[in-house]
């Protein structure tokens, strides 16, 4: 048995292991590090999907595509151009 303390306090208790370089991982901490992982990638998804920067570091807008064919006067609808 391996016991690892940190200030006094027991902080981990796990079976000793012989295998080389084998981590032991505690599932629930496993666990709560996924949760983690899932809550920044949306996070950072959500950031990306708001605000664009150019490489000068400025902010750049987002547009939907919609907009420039209105800008530029075209309409890409298969059923408007579908011939007869």
């Amino acid at each position: 048995m391996v016991t690892v303390f940190c200030d006094g306090k027991v902080v981990a208790r796990h079976d000793r292991s012989w295998a080389r370089q084998q981590v032991v991982t505690d599932p629930v901490h496993a666990a709560a590090a996924a949760k983690m992982r899932e809550a920044l990638a949306l996070d950072r998804q959500q950031r990306q999907a708001s605000v664009r920067q150019h490489t000068d570091g400025h902010t750049v807008a987002l547009r939907a595509l919609p907009d420039y064919d209105a800008l530029f006067g075209v309409d890409f609808n298969p059923a408007a151009t579908k011939a007869k």
